[in-house]
């Protein structure tokens, strides 16, 4: 796949996921070539992502990084809670749920072209304290236990407004939001 293509792709698809609100329907790739950043990325899972670390913020049991390579530009983040569990987690608000699903699809589309055929993938309904609030694949390889990496669509419903988020989400699987192990 070329770069441009690339990075086409991923911006729809990870900007369906990147680590600060927006509510822009245009989001950016930070990095050249995304489906390189992922691979790095479930290179170093094991060890944590030391070299996608940034300026670290600790709060209680949770130091969160600014991550140093964006998948989505200015949406990315690496968690490490103290159980020694990490992520790379980006996220963005959209501003409808057509542009939500846009994001959730080319994202689901994307990771299964950057991942090939080692991983496989299961869409669910995700699960916010006993009620569904949208939908996630996630992909898993026997080849990186523990591992998981997925794309979510959050459709979530606060009193009288309706709120829609996009996640990619790669880490520990017993923490990957909107799941339970």
């Amino acid at each position: 796949m070329n770069r441009t293509l690339s990075t086409l792709l991923l911006v729809g698809a990870v900007s369906a996921v990147a680590g600060c609100a927006s509510r822009d329907a245009s989001l950016t790739a930070g990095v050249e070539d995304p489906c390189a950043t992922v691979q790095g990325l479930i290179t170093e899972y094991p060890e944590g992502f030391p070299s996608y670390r940034g300026k670290a913020t600790n709060v209680r049991n949770i130091t969160t990084y600014r991550a140093k390579e964006d998948l989505v530009a200015g949406h990315c983040e690496i968690w490490q809670w103290g159980s020694g569990d990490t992520a790379y987690s980006c996220s963005a608000t959209a501003p409808s749920i057509d542009i939500a699903r846009d994001r959730y699809l080319k994202s689901v589309n994307y990771l299964m072209q950057c991942l090939g055929p080692d991983w496989s993938n299961v869409e669910m309904t995700r699960d916010r304290d006993g009620e569904a609030d949208g939908q996630l694949t996630r992909f898993t390889s026997d080849e990186h236990p523990g591992l998981s990496v997925s794309a979510h669509l959050i459709d979530e419903k606060r009193g009288p407004t309706r709120r829609y988020t996009n996640y990619l989400y790669l880490g520990t699987a017993s923490q990957d939001p909107g799941t339970s192990e």
